[in-house]
């Protein structure tokens, strides 16, 4: 595990959130949760980020792979 490994994590999970939290959600009368910016781009780059965390995940425990 390196401070690059560490700081790409870092960017990539920071990115993550920052996405996450711009898809929120709010309880709608009847109990349901309601989503708001569903989009097909905003789920699209939330998944990608996902990914890409993921990865950088993958970095720090194989620094090899």
């Amino acid at each position: 595990m390196t401070i690059e490994s560490i700081a790409r994590a870092t960017n990539a999970a920071n990115r993550f959130l920052s996405l996450a939290t711009a898809i929120t959600h709010e309880t709608s009368s009847d109990g349901r949760h309601k989503w708001i910016g569903n989009t097909g781009k905003a789920t699209g780059e939330l998944r990608r980020a996902s990914l890409d965390l993921t990865r950088r995940l993958a970095e720090m425990r194989n620094p090899r792979g």
